[in-house]
């Protein structure tokens, strides 16, 4: 039998190269157990369970049986490690590792508890590392992957040995976590289940698996810190030693002779202090383990080499510049090169003759590194650099007041076929480097002016990921691919209440040279930051800043890179925040820019597109300014849906008397407002016509029901519902709306409603106060009852900004109801869901107590 070519490593010990009787008897030996807590069994094919031991062959098809306070870590010849978790079963099904024939291949399966991998030189190759789970397969590429099957296959009795604890705190096994895969460091981690996939190629990103459903969200903070909690060494365990060693064993080891007994070390490292509290996104690693970034370099070729750069500034103020509006002029975009090795300082020369420091990266996962002390033009530039794959790195550095943005990447050689694939991609966005606006989890709030929201408390806000999907299928055969982003800030209630909304929405599409594609959108929304003054409408164009030379303005084989901000060949263009009538400050329009580098985080090919080809009605609500004077509105919403051109059209129409027929009836589409249909819960519309904007509330859900703890308008997945504005001038008037409200269903067809029985509905209201001056968002609940047989019923709305108020309403000829209260009155519809007729009940109401007034919508779930 010919010498394998294995190589085992243990840790703590040195490098041993097995010889060939040693490989005979090894014949399936895989690796070893570099780590334990002896909680833990192993059974191999045909054998009893034994207990294993620090440095225990592990073997194929093993099965490896962790108790509540078991935890084995196990160490493959290519460098891959398993760390498997308390209450806990892994078996490695297969282990090919030839390093000089350059083959390497891993397959585990878990079926249940939890675990972490660190891919070896197996993960490195395609398919190289596939770990089968009941939630699916998860094949990784070059990653640090964290898997949670939750309480999947756990058992009253899977508690801990001992003292009778299981080390998660609770009496039975598994953690409380959904089951999840996380991508904890590196490049990518897919989990297939079903034929469906969801890739993640961002780290702080988890497919959660809830249901039988499929989901990509950002990591929460208590997925990390649970599986931290369960790897980490606890009290009375020793890793695997059978002798642990005491005080009086360091003493005599003689390791203060090569330890207290050298000599002082110059350049040690400053330690920073741990944070309190772990952020709710994970953020860009900064900083990564010397093994980690090796790992991640090895693939590189050291050396001296120049890339092509693009070096942005602001235009000065005098052209209609500063606040961070990049570009437009030869003076404020050059062009250039970067030349230095991987890990070193290399010198920017630019085409202008001025030259700069900037420290060089090597191709790797996306990653962030803090940069300080860049001198250029007489001031001194800091912030942060992104690198990532195929070249890509963007330098985002400011001296405090203006910015210094640096370039370059390798565009997007195939835009159509990198867009071709099903599914939603979320891009993760860096903050500006201006303004620095993130929500409280640490999102980044783009497009958006710092110093004037400066004032509102973003603890609660909400920011969704740039998103786009692909779509083939687009009528017009330029547009590649639709994209949006939402962000949303409700904070505090009543008069001192302070809230703004973004939306960006567009296509990536080939540009003027017929040549080249980018993003194009448009930017929307509106802000209230006094509610006894006007508001604030946004507008703006939002592009892709190409690399060197100009171009597709989109990044890498798979366009997983991209940078967003003002239109760079537009000398005039800007992105601008508008008072509108009755406004006092701030005083005139506002121009200024942000920019944000995407990065492609994952593909949730599992989402739903039901509303493709559909046509759903509902009601909407809005206290529309026209020339300062503010009155409240209630109607109807209609939205058609075009999932092959990803757009929609939305139509709001209003139920009033007051004889102008010019604002009753409000409409978007994709050529009037911009309009993008991602999925059915991902849509919006914003554009610089009108100032308007439609943004769907699963965008940004913000909580605002329930005290603050939830974000939901009913438990009702069969509906959806929103925030609208304008801002318009026309028919000799000046119109205003901010955050409006929407909700849209399917509605139950008269014929298909109950002829007999009762059911009550359940949900919440939310809509406009108008109070002694004030104009603020409200929310409260909403309960109603209703007899199918006699067609009546009752809808009543509580604690709406601490107010009581209903009506009885009736059905006599159709699905749709009505009632009046005195001065409430309320008008809504019966919808389908989960198969069923009348499940869901939505509508509208306006009511008035003296100088108090609200208009909204409300929405219930069938108890």
């Amino acid at each position: 039998m010919a010498p394998s070519k294995n190589y085992l490593v243990a840790v703590g010990v040195a490098l041993c190269i097995a010889t060939p009787l040693e490989n005979a008897r090894a014949a399936t030996r895989v690796g070893v157990t570099s780590a334990v807590n002896p909680a833990a069994e192993a059974q191999r094919p045909g054998g009893a369970a034994k207990t294993i031991t620090l440095g225990d062959e592990v073997i194929h098809n093993q099965v490896i049986n962790t108790s509540g306070e078991g935890l084995v870590q196990i160490l493959l010849a290519d460098g891959t490690t398993f760390t498997v978790g308390p209450n806990s079963r892994l078996t490695i099904d297969s282990f090919v590792y030839d390093p000089q024939a350059g083959t390497a291949k891993v397959s585990a399966s878990l079926s249940k508890g939890f675990m972490r991998f660190i891919g070896g030189r197996t993960s490195k190759t395609p398919g190289g590392a596939t770990i089968n789970t009941p939630i699916g397969t998860a094949g990784i590429r070059g990653a640090v992957v964290d898997i949670d099957l939750g309480k999947m296959g756990q058992q009253s009795g899977d508690k801990g040995k001992g003292n009778g604890k299981a080390r998660n705190g609770g009496s039975d096994g598994g953690t409380s976590a959904p089951p999840h895969v996380s991508l904890i460091f590196g490049h990518e981690v897919t989990l297939t289940a079903g034929g469906v996939s969801n890739r993640l190629f961002k780290a702080g990103y988890s497919v959660v698996v809830d249901g039988g459903q499929a989901q990509v969200i950002r990591t929460p903070p208590s997925f990390v810190r649970t599986v931290q909690d369960q790897l980490a060494g606890h009290p009375g365990t020793t890793g695997g030693a059978t002798k642990p060693p005491s005080d009086q064993t360091v003493r005599n080891s003689g390791v203060d002779q090569h330890n207290s007994g050298s000599p002082l070390v110059s350049n040690i490292p400053v330690p920073l202090p741990r944070p309190d509290k772990l952020p709710e996104k994970i953020v860009e690693t900064a900083q990564t383990d010397s093994v980690e970034r090796a790992a991640e370099k090895a693939s590189e070729t050291p050396g001296t080499r120049a890339v092509a750069i693009r070096a942005l500034t602001s235009r000065d103020p005098a052209d209609g510049g500063g606040n961070g509006i990049l570009g437009g002029s030869p003076e404020t975009d050059r062009q250039g090169s970067l030349t230095g090795a991987a890990g070193s300082n290399g010198t920017a020369s630019l085409n202008d003759g001025t030259t700069l420091t900037l420290p060089v990266y090597a191709d790797g996962a996306f990653s962030r590194q803090a940069i300080s002390g860049v001198a250029y033009g007489g001031s001194t530039y800091s912030g942060f650099g992104y690198a990532g794959l195929e070249g890509f790195r963007a330098y985002m550095l400011t001296n405090g007041s203006d910015p210094l943005y640096v370039i370059a990447g390798t565009p997007t050689a195939n835009v159509s076929n990198a867009f071709l694939s099903s599914g939603t991609r979320r891009y993760s966005l860096t903050a500006d480097a201006l303004s620095g606006l993130t929500t409280g989890d640490g999102a980044a709030i783009p497009f958006a002016y710092g110093p004037g929201l400066s004032g509102v408390d973003m603890s609660g806000a909400q920011s969704s990921d740039f998103l786009v999907a692909g779509t083939p299928a687009n009528s017009n055969p330029d547009v590649k691919a639709k994209g949006l982003q939402a962000w949303l800030v409700i904070d505090g209630t009543g008069a001192g209440q302070k809230s703004a909304i973004g939306a960006t929405t567009g296509s990536i599409e080939l540009l003027g040279d017929d040549v080249s594609y980018g993003f194009v959108g448009k930017r929307g929304g509106s802000q209230r930051l006094d509610a006894t003054d006007g508001s604030v409408s946004y507008s703006g164009t939002v592009t892709s800043a190409a690399g060197a030379g100009g171009g597709t303005s989109v990044f890498g084989s798979n366009g997983q890179n991209l940078v967003l901000t003002n239109d760079l060949d537009n000398a005039s263009a800007k992105f601008k925040d508008r008072p509108n009538y009755g406004m006092s400050l701030p005083i005139g329009t506002t121009n200024f820019a942000t920019a944000h580098v995407a990065n492609l985080a994952s593909t949730d090919q599992t989402v739903s597109r039901s509303y493709d080809g559909k046509t759903l009605t509902g009601y909407n609500s809005v206290a529309m300014s026209t020339d300062g004077t503010v009155s409240l509105k209630a109607g109807t919403t209609r939205m058609t849906f075009n999932g092959g051109d990803g757009t929609f059209n939305a139509n709001f129409k209003q139920f009033d008397d007051d004889g102008n027929l010019y604002n009753d009836e409000i409409g978007f589409s994709d050529d009037y407002g911009g309009a993008v249909y991602l999925d059915d819960a991902a849509f919006a519309a914003s554009g610089s016509n009108n100032r308007s904007y439609v943004v769907n509330s699963e965008l940004a859900p913000v909580k605002i029901f329930d005290g603050g703890t939830s974000a939901k308008l009913c438990d009702c997945s069969y509906l959806s519902w929103g925030w609208w504005g304008q801002a318009d001038t026309g028919d000799g008037s000046i119109i205003s709306a901010h955050l409006g409200n929407w909700v849209i269903g399917d509605v139950t067809a008269n014929l298909d409603m109950p002829a007999s029985g009762t059911a009550t509905y359940s949900g919440h209201a939310v809509g406009t106060v108008l109070d002694g001056g004030s104009q603020y968002v409200a929310t409260g609940n909403m309960a109603a009852s209703v007899d199918f047989g006699s067609r009546t019923g009752s809808v009543a709305i509580s604690d709406f900004d601490g107010r009581n108020f209903g009506s009885n309403v009736s059905f006599p000829g159709s699905s749709t109801f009505t009632g009046t209260n005195g001065s409430t009155s309320l008008t809504g519809s019966f919808v389908n869901g989960n198969g069923l007729a009348a499940e869901g009940m939505i509508g509208a109401f306006t009511t008035s107590d003296g100088g108090w007034s609200a208009s909204g919508i409300f929405a219930g779930d069938r108890n």
